[in-house]
């Protein structure tokens, strides 16, 4: 059951309840089985996003190994997909390449069409833009979107259309490129998807900059800063691709502004919430900075729990001890709750619940 919600954790933002639950039913059930494997590419592919790159590799291993002698060529599609993913983070493009088109390969053969071969499809072009190819990226972006529109696929087409972006952006057509960049981010935010809302708001800071807009992109560096560790990411996640995207984007914008300037901006858009810096991102209209009261709260009987032992100062450690669940479930639980309000520091779950206390309204 845990593998077979991969698209609710990956898509909702839920990758340490995910992660959690994976973990557990890994550690329980070691017998090798396809449902172990689906479980391992499923944990994996989880693991690897959030940066955790060695313990991703040995569950991927260990999934392509049962599937290779054993002639499962789906799953062993799935196994090269997340190799690639990691020789990708890992700046070993030539590889990552090799690794992703055997994939697609695979997927072919067998018939297999899911949002993870859609997003296959993404992480390839953004191979090619980073080896120099931006022609051959944006072939493969409309190879992926047209079988997003043939589908009816939303959730994998927005990352298509972010790696749409990322050529775009290179091949200097910064526009376009901006245009797609908030396409995606529209559709990330309808699913919540805390991974590619902090990878677009970023990558509008990277646009923004190369468009001269030094204040607008500090800022925008300072809120993906804060949406990262959310879901337990790393910015960006250790690639040297996307940190010397990063650092060319924040030298650009000091030397527009001032040292000073940039650090203001970029502070301005630390204490942005979730819903803010998207909309900044977007150039919508602010949101508000918490939730307007309500009649009732918007969480569960254990998610309230939670936010009032967050109130209390709790660590996420304590909160485990204290309600005697595992560590990475009371990370899922704060996770989720920050999500569901839209805010992006345990302070502001804290004024919140607080606040609820006092007014009763529970």
């Amino acid at each position: 059951m845990a593998a077979a919600l991969h698209f609710f954790w990956l898509c909702c933002g839920l990758l340490a309840e995910g992660r959690d639950w994976l973990g557990r039913a890994l550690a329980v059930d070691t017998e090798p089985s396809d449902q172990r494997a689906a479980a391992l590419w499923t944990n994996a592919y989880i693991s690897t996003l959030q940066g955790d790159f060695l313990v991703a590799t040995a569950m991927v291993q260990e999934c392509r190994d049962w599937a290779l002698p054993r002639g499962a060529e789906t799953t062993l599609a799935y196994a090269l997909f997340i190799e690639g993913l990691l020789a990708r983070l890992n700046d070993d493009l030539p590889r990552a390449q090799v690794l992703l088109e055997d994939a697609l390969a695979r997927f072919e053969a067998v018939g297999e069409l899911t949002t993870t071969v859609i997003i296959a499809y993404a992480v390839l072009a953004g191979v090619a833009v980073f080896q120099g190819d931006s022609d051959h990226a944006i072939e493969l972006c409309r190879e992926g979107l047209a079988l997003c529109e043939r589908h009816g696929e939303q959730w994998a087409r927005s990352y298509v259309v972010s790696a749409l972006s990322l050529a775009e952006w290179m091949g200097g057509e910064v526009t376009q490129a901006s245009a797609h960049a908030r396409e995606s981010l529209r559709s990330m935010r309808n699913f919540r998807d805390l991974f590619g809302m902090a990878l677009q708001v970023e990558r509008l800071a990277w646009i923004t900059c190369t468009a001269g807009e030094g204040e607008r992109a500090a800022v925008l560096l300072g809120a993906a800063h804060q949406i990262w560790p959310l879901f337990g990411g790393q910015s960006p996640f250790g690639s040297l691709h996307h940190l010397a995207a990063r650092e060319a984007c924040e030298r650009q914008a000091r030397h527009c502004l001032s040292d000073r300037a940039f650090q203001a901006a970029f502070g301005h858009g630390t204490e942005l919430d979730l819903a803010q810096a998207i909309a900044y991102a977007l150039g919508e209209k602010p949101a508000p900075s918490t939730p307007a009261p309500t009649a009732k709260t918007p969480l569960t009987k254990r998610e309230q729990q939670v936010a009032e032992l967050v109130a209390e100062g709790l660590s996420n450690k304590d909160i485990a001890a204290r309600l005697v669940i595992a560590q990475r479930t009371a990370e899922g639980h704060v996770e989720h709750i920050l999500t569901k309000l839209g805010f992006t520091k345990r302070t502001q779950l804290a004024a919140w619940a607080t606040e609820q206390r006092e007014t009763g309204d529970r």
